[in-house]
């Protein structure tokens, strides 16, 4: 019995380093996605500072509005790793559950989904709908601006057809908590600072030396990028906060197994050495 016990022990402490090797790892990638999405929002920020002095100089031409028969594109991203709970299944739920709400408003119109994620073969168990085919793309991104971009080449029908892309993901809420949801992804987004006027009072324009309608293009074509790498950026920390809340499960339960077969252990060779005296007091004739 004792024997068992401490080859379980031997088993569960040999484990124990790698699970909160594998909890820092997540926690780091968690707090580092964090702080990239705030990176993100002070350099869109700071764009949008600058479009709001170069819009003023652009000669405005009309766009056509957007129609409603254009085939939506929805993009899904999944989890990078495993160990995330059911992070990947509320998403296969949330898609089918707008694919069957579309399919009521407009049964002629049928979204292209692509799906980033590093676990393509639990989409396609998960997604059977026949009438989709998605679209899967490794999820390589290490929340670097340029990683971004190289994900975003990947998806040439996103680039100019913002008015009828949206994203499907884990939004990050706060600590361990997030929310699936579906988002539009529009350029510039209503509301934002980008829509107020310039205050020359608390901001001096900028001195514009260029032609501003290309930096105007440049500059939108910035925005769709860095929408899409907060997108994900948001996905890697909702991944991380499940993953780290998993693991954080499996530490304290670990612990409390080695504390428990521990106590075992003890107690079992207590009773041997109990067991052991009682004998050689019986052998001297001390107790009968």
């Amino acid at each position: 019995m004792i024997e068992e016990s401490k080859k379980r022990l031997e088993n569960i402490q040999a484990i124990e380093p790698y699970l909160n090797a594998m909890r820092n790892t997540s926690l780091g990638s968690w707090k580092m996605a964090i702080n990239r999405i705030q990176s993100i929002h002070t350099y869109r920020s700071d764009l949008s500072r600058v479009l709001r002095t170069v819009a003023k100089q652009v000669h405005k031409i009309a766009k056509p509005e957007p129609t409603n028969n254009e085939r939506p594109l929805w993009v899904v991203v999944g989890s990078q790793k495993g160990l995330v709970s059911n992070f990947n299944r509320r998403l296969s739920v949330l898609l089918q559950d707008e694919l069957d709400s579309l399919r009521q408003a407009k049964p002629e119109v049928l979204p292209q989904v692509i799906i980033i994620t590093n676990r393509a073969s639990f989409f396609r168990s998960q997604f059977t709908d026949a009438s989709i085919q998605p679209k899967y793309i490794p999820f390589d991104y290490d929340l670097t601006f340029e990683s971004a971009a190289a994900l975003l080449a990947n998806i040439p029908e996103l680039i100019g057809n913002e008015e009828h892309t949206f994203y499907i993901y884990n939004q990050y809420a706060k600590s361990q908590l997030s929310t699936p949801i579906r988002r539009k992804a529009t350029v510039i987004e209503e509301g934002s600072p980008i829509d107020r006027p310039v205050n020359d009072e608390e901001f001096p324009p900028f001195v514009i030396d260029s032609k501003p309608e290309e930096i105007e293009a440049e500059i939108e074509k910035v925005f769709t990028l860095l929408g899409f790498q907060e997108v994900l950026t948001n996905s890697i920390a909702s991944e991380n906060s499940f993953r780290h809340r998993i693991l954080e499960e499996a530490k304290n339960n670990t612990d409390r197994l080695i504390n428990e077969l521990t106590i075992e252990i003890a107690m079992a060779r207590k009773k041997e050495i109990t067991k052991e005296i009682q004998e050689l007091a019986v052998a001297a004739g001390l107790i009968t």
